[in-house]
């Protein structure tokens, strides 16, 4: 199983990977049509408005990091505000001004 979740990982590296500026607009583009079929769809927009500069950091970063096109879900984070309102925000805020407060 381990070697078909490499195979797979790189087929997808490979079919995003680029050498010139030409190439590299059509990998964005690709990987744009692929997020907007993966991604929920309140991301959609966003995805659609951003910039090709920055979705092809974005490429570069998560191609490298999936194994499979459902993993693409796993890094909606990239495209939406944190939330702070989470129970796991709430606690690491506290702990954080809990050790401000001794430091002073």
């Amino acid at each position: 199983m381990a070697k078909l979740e490499y195979f797979n990982s790189q087929h997808i590296t490979n079919g995003f990977s680029y050498v010139s500026d030409e190439e590299k607009a059509i990998a964005v583009n690709n990987w744009r049509k692929m997020l907007v079929k993966e991604m929920p769809d309140r991301l959609k927009s966003k995805i659609l408005k951003m910039d090709d500069r920055k979705m092809a950091k974005i490429m570069d970063t998560m191609k490298i990091r999936i194994r499979f096109h459902s993993d693409i879900e796993n890094h909606k984070y990239l495209f939406e505000d944190p939330d702070y309102t989470t129970e796991l925000a709430v606690k690491f805020y506290k702990k954080i001004k809990q050790s401000a407060s001794v430091n002073k």
